[in-house]
């Protein structure tokens, strides 16, 4: 089994520079990782490199509103995006705010068609409830 294919290199500090995004592409090529996931600004750079790219949507709280997350995730996408990874919205599911979380998951599932996306839940924000 080939572990590697499994997993998505990831770079999301915003302090990172060109230097370390290089590193990751390198490194990338090198173990022929899933995919790099990387920041929207960075999506471009790492695709004209040949690499399978993932990025982020509402990065990092998913307080971002439904229609900007969509736009996000589009955008994305028309970049040469393989997948996106977006935040879904913390406050909402804190407080069980249900419909909130439906309409997102909803509004995110009519555009992903063929791409894949998936939903960051960080579970370690949440409680036991």
């Amino acid at each position: 089994m080939e572990i590697n294919k499994y997993i998505d290199h990831t770079l999301l500090k915003n302090t990172a520079t060109k230097q370390e995004f290089d590193t990751l592409i390198s490194q990338g090529q090198k173990y022929d990782f899933y995919s790099l996931c990387v920041p929207p600004s960075w999506v471009s750079y790492c695709t004209d490199k040949g690499i399978k790219v993932c990025s982020v949507a509402g990065f990092s709280l998913g307080y971002s509103l439904i229609k900007t997350k969509v736009q996000e995730i589009t955008d994305l996408f028309s970049e040469g995006c393989y997948e996106v990874d977006v935040v879904l919205n913390y406050s909402a599911l804190k407080s069980g705010d249900w419909s909130t979380i439906e309409k997102e998951l909803k509004a995110f599932n009519m555009i992903a068609k063929d791409h894949v996306l998936k939903v960051i839940v960080e579970s370690g924000m949440l409680n036991k409830d």
